[in-house]
């Protein structure tokens, strides 16, 4: 199994870094390599999405379902390249009234991927997409 963990102090309030984070239909317009972002379905309980993103000429999908409570988002892969994945977001309010952001996940791939993808590779795209939120986030 393979993680995935960050936290960062962004100078806004929680709820706002939070509400970012669940607009997840939106990430095609920041994230790097995200071409596709969609709500599929959503209820009282949870909401299901869909990203696309493309990586060395080839498309990859993941659709997750998407549990909210009231400072965490836990995610877990329905379908897609991982054998599993499910990470959580922590939002926290700091005194300062800024936010603390967490994310961590754990992951398993698929064979061939496993071999392909080096973990190198994983925290170049970790930061850039943490980078491409801060900055989204950040000028609302």
């Amino acid at each position: 199994m393979r993680k995935v963990n960050f936290s960062k102090i962004l100078p806004i309030k929680a709820s706002l870094a939070l509400e970012q984070i669940s607009k997840f239909e939106e990430y095609s317009s920041y994230i790097p390599g995200c071409t596709s972002s969609k709500l599929i379905e959503r209820n009282q309980e949870y909401e299901i999405g869909e990203l696309e993103f493309t990586h060395m000429f080839k498309t990859y999908k993941i659709k997750s379902k998407n549990y909210y409570a009231e400072n965490t988002i836990r995610v877990k892969q329905i379908e897609g390249p991982f054998k599993v994945f499910e990470g959580m977001w922590t939002v926290l309010e700091n005194e300062t009234n800024s936010a603390q952001i967490l994310f961590d996940a754990n992951f398993e791939l698929s064979f061939l991927l496993d071999n392909l993808v080096t973990d190198d590779m994983i925290d170049q795209f970790s930061n850039e997409a943490l980078e491409s939120f801060i900055k989204k986030t950040t000028n609302c």
